[in-house]
């Protein structure tokens, strides 16, 4: 047996988290193309447009695709003569570091996470699995990663279905498991599957089937139709892109079972962002005569702006009441001005703050808040990538910000009911900006200047200048809600369909 030298090993992951982070794979860019086509409404065909233009920003090397770069897992399949140990493992740990850290990755891993939640700076440690495959020739390693964000990662399912639930039971959970997740993983989404007879192998079979390229089926033909047969089911959601509605809600589904108890299948769901950040490498040949191969990237055109939507309300913070009132469900609008930019952590303090009775570090009245945590600011450049965080999360922090004057919020996806509720009360407005477009967010930064909680990194609080950047109005300060709407949308198309069917028959 022989080692693959470490200095390879690490050069190697360290290129293929920088790959993933800022460009996409072939079989991304065509689903993306796709998606575009067949979509019917202007307001989804200009997202997936979205998406694309920010893909083709991304792929220039300055600004990663979204601000949240992931928690990097590699698997490690191994040729039977391929030896690996605690070497091989440091040598893709450092590859990791040097990626995140040169590559101005956002670093988003903590250590003692029910305690100090200390962040390592270095997005390390990775996740490494490692196995030897019998279908590889023997002198190969093939190292593959997945970075998956934190807002996918929330919504990961995991469920025993019982022999008498069987093949449909599966189905269902699936179906439910992204009905619920909606718009706050980005979609169009890949949903992948893991079946076994234990619950961690069978997030693992779900993770290994994320790596199958968009369009890949499973080898068994029964399988294959059962991908199919879900993935019909999840499009008939009517989620689509961002959650707004559409014909695409997922790009693919990839299933990948084991084996199982006599008296369960255990289930684990894994969803997957717009971007589908998955890269392979195979290293062949031994020690210093060892060559790298990569997958090919998309080689992605300039993207022109979309011409299929109206023209965005323009709307200058900080608000006002007579703009919150001017602003209706669906709008498109053009924000430009002073918003602050705060997540979890940082909303904890400041309703700590507020609860002590301490002076706050930027005046709450008629505020604007982004759930956003930025990738590093290159030197020249006014900020890293910065698209939104799933916005449910600072639904806790809701009622007492609202009540300090908060007007505005901006992030991605449905809020909670009480959270509607009490925009309604208060005058407030939810506006949605596109999950995944974080690289062209940055385009419409004038100036970032740092406020608070600097300790905090990628978290703290920041004062931003916006010009022109384009959002959607979520939740209107009447209490319509989008995510809503569009339930009902494919509710009364489902009634309509039915009764066509009855008068047909």
């Amino acid at each position: 047996m022989y080692k693959v030298d470490k200095r390879i090993i690490t050069s190697t992951v360290r290129e293929l988290c920088l790959r993933g982070a800022y460009t996409l794979s072939d079989d991304v860019w065509n689903a993306m193309t796709a998606a575009k086509l067949r979509e019917t409404e202007p307001r989804a065909k200009s997202i997936m447009n979205e998406l694309m233009g920010n893909a083709t920003i991304s792929a220039k090397g300055e600004y990663p695709t979204c601000q949240d770069t992931g928690v990097a897992t590699i698997f490690v399949e191994l040729g039977n003569d391929v030896a690996y140990n605690g070497e091989s493992a440091a040598a893709i740990q450092e590859g990791v570091r040097k990626a995140y850290v040169e590559g101005f990755l956002r670093k988003s891993i903590q250590m003692d996470p029910l305690y100090s939640q200390t962040n390592t700076r270095d997005n390390t440690p990775a996740n490494i699995v490692v196995g030897y495959s019998d279908d590889m020739p023997s002198d190969e390693m093939r190292i593959s990663v997945i970075q998956k964000g934190g807002g996918c990662g929330l919504l990961t399912g995991f469920k025993g279905i019982t022999p008498a639930q069987g093949k449909d039971g599966v189905k269902q959970f699936v179906v439910d498991t992204v009905r619920t997740a909606g718009g706050k993983p980005c979609p169009p989404v890949v949903v992948s599957v893991g079946i076994d007879s234990d619950g961690a192998q069978s997030m693992i079979r779900a993770q290994k089937a994320s790596l199958r390229r968009i369009g890949e089926r499973d080898k068994d033909p029964r399988v294959a139709a059962f991908e199919l047969e879900i993935l019909d089911a999840l499009n008939a959601l009517n989620i689509g892109p961002q959650g707004f509605g559409g014909k695409t809600t997922a790009y693919d589904v990839h299933v990948n079972q084991g084996h199982a108890h006599l008296v369960h299948r255990l289930v684990s769901v894994d969803i997957g962002c717009n971007c589908v950040r998955h890269q392979v490498a195979t290293i062949k040949g031994q020690r210093e005569k060892s060559q790298v191969f990569f997958e090919k990237p998309a080689e992605v055109p300039e993207i022109s702006a979309d011409e299929a939507t109206s023209e965005p309300k323009k709307v200058t913070l900080p608000l006002d009441d007579a703009q919150i009132a001017n602003l209706k469900m669906g709008d498109m609008v053009s924000l430009s001005g002073t918003i602050y930019t705060a997540r979890d952590a940082a909303h904890k303090r400041l309703v700590d703050m507020i609860e002590r009775g301490e002076e706050l570090p930027f005046d709450l009245k008629n505020a604007t808040i982004y759930y956003v945590g930025p990738t590093p600011t290159r030197p020249g450049n006014v900020i890293g990538s910065c698209g939104p965080t799933t916005s449910a999360r600072m639904d806790p922090y809701s009622k007492i910000l609202f009540e300090h004057g908060v007007k505005g919020t901006i992030g991605k996806g449905p809020r909670g009911q009480e959270t509607m509720d009490l925009m309604k009360e208060h005058g407030c407005v939810y506006f949605a900006a596109i999950g995944g477009a974080a690289a062209s967010a940055a385009a419409s930064v004038v100036s970032n200047e740092p406020v608070a909680f600097e300790d905090l990194g990628a978290e703290a609080i920041r004062k931003l200048e916006v010009k022109d950047w384009v959002c959607t109005v979520a939740v209107d300060s009447f209490g319509k809600n989008i995510f809503e709407q569009k339930a009902q949308d494919l509710s009364s198309q489902k009634q309509v369909q039915s009764q066509i069917q009855k008068l047909i028959g």
